[in-house]
């Protein structure tokens, strides 16, 4: 056995057979890190592994999601998924490594205590919004963006989101009402929806408020809510308006300001409906800064697509005829309109409606009802 492809897991040694392990890049409650070569073919691979020697179901259930939900995307901002390996009572899960360092470690080790300049920011930022656009668009929210789940290659600058273990692949989950301390998710950054107290469901929205906090600390070095009691930054997150960049530094922008605050409002419907909305304010930005140095004031959110491509249908809110019609970009075809509407007035039966609009009968939409709310699921062809 290679002595170089042993891993010392608290007082017990195990192998991972085909690999060898070049040295640790991540030591964590949860999980351990390491860099490494797969001995087959030479290639670069990053090893993340379970610390647990005796891992719970979660823990376990946990890595094959990030796996389950990544290995058939081939998206360019996201580190790639290689394998799954079996590892003493869990699993090795092996990913490509691109060279990557967490913006956390780089800020860190830049000793970068007010934060990184506006070039390197614009950056990072659109390329960010450019992978949480593709990843909204495959229906997989994130629910942990922050500086420590999104790697820089500092010579290349690809940016790349990493840790997808609790990571959704459905258009809408409802939080259930839990204990602070084991939240999914980083509390410095969870969402107001996320922490389970807000009575509503959590769609690719919170990604958005996580990302907010993520763009806070880039540029200012802090955080915005800095409270150390799990209870009080929970209650931070739901209750707190959080301090705007030009307040922590003056010298930024208003209107880059006005973005990241626009990020971690409150409400999901007053932040970005859409990372395409986001990513073209950003670039706006990127553009003047580099024309001028200076950045005017303008109209926010005006590329803002309502509801991106994931339906958003929120615990509380109900669904209504306007929602409803929202959802689908060929709303504006009449016997789709009609069909929606039909869904919403059912005092006439469907075929003497559907008379009225001049065509052959169109299929009825599948629907499925669940926490008192129409989900529209299918709809098929005519």
């Amino acid at each position: 056995m290679n002595p170089a492809a042993m891993l010392v897991l608290s007082d017990k040694i195990y192998s991972l057979a085909g690999y060898r392990i070049l040295k640790q890049i991540y030591c964590g409650s949860k999980t351990l890190v390491y860099r490494g070569v797969k001995e087959q073919d030479q290639t670069p691979v990053v090893i993340k592994l379970i610390r647990n020697e005796s891992p719970t179901f979660s823990e376990i259930a946990q890595f094959r999601n990030q796996y389950t939900i990544t290995k058939n995307l081939n998206l360019p901002g996201i580190v790639q998924p290689l394998c799954l390996e079996n590892y003493g009572s869990g699993y090795a899960l092996i990913m490509e490594d691109f060279g990557g360092i967490s913006l956390k470690d780089w800020v860190r080790q830049n000793k970068l205590q007010h934060g990184i300049t506006l070039k390197e920011f614009f950056h990072i930022a659109i390329a960010i919004a450019s992978s949480l656009e593709e990843l909204h668009r495959s229906r997989i929210i994130h629910k942990d963006i922050k500086p420590a789940n999104i790697l820089i290659n500092l010579s290349t600058l690809e940016v790349k989101i990493i840790d997808f273990s609790i990571a959704t692949l459905v258009p809408r989950e409802i939080q259930d009402l839990k204990n602070p301390n084991v939240l999914e998710g980083t509390l410095a950054y969870i969402s107001p929806e996320q922490t389970g107290r807000m009575n509503r469901g959590i769609d690719y929205r919170s990604d958005f408020y996580s990302l907010g906090i993520t763009f806070f600390e880039l540029l200012t070095g802090q955080l915005p809510f800095t409270n150390t009691d799990p209870m009080e930054l929970v209650h931070a997150h739901i209750a707190k308006q959080p301090p705007t960049l030009h307040q922590i530094n003056p010298n930024h922008p208003l209107i880059l300001s006005a973005i990241v605050s626009k990020l971690m409002a409150k409400n999901a419907e007053d932040r970005y409906q859409s990372a395409l909305g986001l990513k073209y304010d950003l670039e706006t930005c990127d553009r003047q800064w580099q024309e001028s140095g200076n950045i005017t004031t303008f109209d926010l959110a005006t590329k803002d697509i309502s509801g991106g491509s994931i339906p958003i249908l929120s615990k509380g809110t109900g669904l209504t005829q306007k929602s409803c019609t929202n959802l689908f970009p060929w709303r504006s075809w009449r016997p789709w309109r009609f069909v929606i509407s039909l869904l919403f007035e059912a005092k006439i039966p469907y075929k003497n409606k559907f008379a009225h609009l001049g065509c052959s009968p169109l299929p009825l939409i599948l629907l499925c009802i669940e926490m008192r709310e129409l989900i529209i699921l299918i709809l098929i062809y005519v």
